[in-house]
């Protein structure tokens, strides 16, 4: 049976979902899923010993505890624990003489992450309690200090001029990089990390050569999530959209900042009262505008550095292509040619003549035309992966015609909503007829 349209969750609650977010989420044993990563409200809910870390290296140097009762819940139930490593592992890397490269071992990682998830929200769902196993909490918890060691060497690689998809490492280099950046010290500055030695590095061992010491258990991964391949799509779906909404959301502020400099630089010559109803739009697509929580900070930074952080997610990028996603940064190449574009030119012109001088219009056309365009293929791709998720979740297809309301709802004010509170509908009314997609935006 197929979870039905009327039946989806909504706002953060679809949220969750499409990003496979269960941080909140309590256990079998009662304790959240995310543990640090859960909000404030439901770790006080919950009883956590902490103690000073008792290992050396970087964490004897800290006063930040570690929490014994998330360990406490790895350590008992670790052959399990590897065993599910293991099983989403066999799925996502092919055997062979060479090391996997760094890129794939995120991958993989990442794909265990969503296992909670997925077990919770597919329907019917997988777990007969609805409760999530202690050993697949304790996976989890494990495979999220996995992911952000093999994400940030990966970074770190690329940095020293390394191509994604050859970058590789060693499991002792990947301990060594965990020990040397910080990385065992959690960035909110509250815990350190509580997996002893000799176990993160069996999880590094298992995750990058897939061998290991201890007894693997994969009974209950084997059980749970059944197919592997319904499962990794699914996974991938939400590692795929979590990537893209880090380039859409950084492209959409940087267009409508674009389109925002274009009116700032011809401000003088404008009616004062568009120009001040216009910076109100941009403060507030700047606040409520489509956003990811995990992006915040890099709005403090440049364009530039935005662009080339949004380029590196774009490269992780199963599907769909990274290219195409990647044209979203490219002025060059977001569809802003052609007959459609001129004739976008002559009514935005033309509806603009009360406001301004018809050759700063101009210039603005092509700016609101890009924002638009950008917005146009951002939709069609959240179709995309959109229906990929629902598929293996054997939840209802989804509508295209409703996108561009759910990606609203779900992430935050569109581009053409600042559009349309700058310029009026005649802008978007005219879009939608050049590109033919009025049934997406």
């Amino acid at each position: 049976m197929t979870r039905s349209r009327s039946s989806f969750p909504t706002g953060a609650d679809y949220r969750r979902v499409l990003l496979a977010d269960v941080n909140d989420l309590l256990d079998e044993d009662g304790r959240p899923i995310g543990e640090i990563r859960a909000s404030e409200a439901v770790r006080r809910t919950v009883r956590s010993a902490y103690v000073l870390c008792p290992y050396a290296g970087s964490r004897s140097r800290t006063p930040r505890l570690m929490n014994s009762s998330a360990l406490d819940q790895v350590t008992s139930n670790w052959p399990t624990v590897l065993g599910l490593l293991n099983y989403v592992r066999t799925g996502c890397i092919t055997e062979s003489s060479r090391p996997p490269p760094l890129i794939d071992l995120a991958r993989t990682a990442a794909a265990a992450l969503t296992v909670p998830a997925y077990l919770i929200y597919s329907e019917p769902c997988r777990l007969r309690s609805r409760s999530i196993p202690a050993a697949v909490a304790a996976a989890h918890k494990m495979c999220a200090g996995l992911f952000g060691l093999c994400k940030n060497r990966l970074l770190f690689q690329i940095a020293q001029g390394s191509r994604y998809e050859e970058a590789t490492d060693s499991v002792a280099s990947l301990f060594r990089y965990a020990e040397e950046s910080g990385a065992l010290l959690s960035r909110t500055g509250m815990e350190a990390c509580a997996g002893p030695p000799h176990l993160m590095a069996e999880a590094l061992g298992l995750l990058a050569v897939g061998n290991c010491q201890s007894k693997l258990d994969t009974r209950m991964a084997e059980r749970l999530i059944g197919c592997r391949e319904v499962f990794l799509n699914y996974a991938y779906a939400v590692i795929d959209l979590t990537l893209w909404l880090n380039v859409f959301v950084i492209s959409c502020h940087d267009n409508v900042g674009n389109v925002q400099y274009q009116l700032e630089e011809v401000s003088g010559v404008c009616d004062p009262e568009f120009v001040n109803r216009a910076r109100a739009a941009a403060i507030d697509f700047r606040l409520k505008g489509c956003s990811d929580p995990t992006l915040s900070g890099l709005f403090q930074f440049s364009e530039a550095v935005r662009t080339q952080y949004a380029i590196g997610a774009a490269s992780l990028l199963r599907n769909p292509d990274p290219l195409r996603v990647r044209a979203m940064l490219g002025h060059e190449s977001c569809g802003v040619s052609g007959e459609g574009v001129d004739k976008f030119k002559r009514s935005f012109i033309a509806s603009m003549q009360s406001q301004m001088p018809d050759e700063i219009s101009r210039v603005l056309a092509e700016a609101v035309f890009r924002a638009l365009v950008l917005e146009c293929e951002g939709v069609h791709i959240f179709f995309d992966l959109q229906s990929k998720l629902h598929e293996a979740l054997n939840w209802t297809p989804p509508s295209l015609a409703d996108a561009p309301a759910v990606l609203a709802s779900v992430f935050g004010v569109l581009p053409s909503e600042y559009v349309t509170t700058v310029f009026g509908s005649g802008p978007l009314s005219e879009f939608k007829q050049t590109r033919g997609q009025g049934q997406s935006l």
